[in-house]
């Protein structure tokens, strides 16, 4: 009996981004798990509720001018996504995302980056598509936001939300399959764009003291880019070859799953 006979194949399975590739490059067990069987855990987690409430609200101010009117907006549409998976009773346990903590620091963030905004062009927000990245592969993915600033020069937004701040914390995002992944889109989008940066600005949420805003550039030269994409798909065949085996071997009564 071959697997197939077992697992009910799934459209999602055709379906390829950035975070599943990363998962099956640090677990191919984990990502069968995840993707294939659609194994997951059904509690609530804060970190992914709050980081969604957190993008819906800075979608919104990216969209304004930033005001006073602009930010209490926000921090509505902030608070009802949020309030639809956590009650206010779960508020203590979630220290320091809260919703209270939301509504200042979204204040904070309209302070310290009004004055940027205004300089530069948002072209689109929560911008999601499917790229090429070889003659017969795609991969989907979801920008942020990509704007243009006063020099002409296109560069994509990412926010990521977090509770510790390493010293090389914006390291962590140099090879990150999907910055990368979000590089090679904005060069596909923008072929004749030179310089093309994606820049990660990440909250880190404390206790006690302010959130604190921080920025990290990602920039690549075209020989990186195209190096990126050669050692993609040399995982997306390691892939296709796992996929082959689930799909045409008999090897359910294997006592060891390969």
């Amino acid at each position: 009996m071959i697997s197939l006979d077992v697992i009910q194949p799934h459209p999602t399975w055709d379906t390829l981004d950035s975070s599943k590739l990363k998962t099956y490059m640090e677990c191919p067990r984990k990502f069968f798990y995840r993707y294939l069987l659609g194994w997951h855990s059904n509690a609530v987690n804060n970190h992914l509720v709050f980081g969604s409430a957190w993008h819906i609200a800075l979608e919104h101010l990216h969209n304004s001018t930033m005001n006073d009117k602009d930010i209490a907006e926000a921090q509505v549409m902030f608070l009802e996504y949020y309030r639809q998976e956590l009650p206010v009773e779960t508020d203590n346990l979630c220290v320091p995302k809260t919703p209270l903590n939301a509504a200042s620091s979204l204040v904070d963030y309209a302070q310290r980056f009004r004055a940027t905004h205004r300089e530069h062009e948002v072209l689109y927000t929560e911008l999601g598509g499917i790229v090429l990245v070889s003659d017969t592969r795609t991969m989907t993915f979801k920008c942020d936001a990509i704007l243009r600033d006063e020099q002409g020069y296109i560069f994509a937004l990412d926010h990521k939300t977090s509770q510790r701040r390493y010293v090389d914390w914006g390291d962590h995002w140099t090879l990150s399959t999907q910055m990368l992944t979000y590089l090679h889109a904005l060069h596909c989008l923008y072929p004749d764009q030179e310089e093309i940066t994606m820049l990660v600005r990440c909250a880190f949420f404390y206790k006690k003291d302010p959130t604190i805003f921080e920025e990290h550039p990602i920039s690549k030269t075209p020989q990186q880019m195209q190096a990126w994409l050669e050692r993609t798909n040399q995982w997306i065949d390691r892939m296709q070859v796992d996929m082959d085996i689930l799909t045409n071997e008999d090897d359910t009564d294997d006592l060891v799953m390969r």
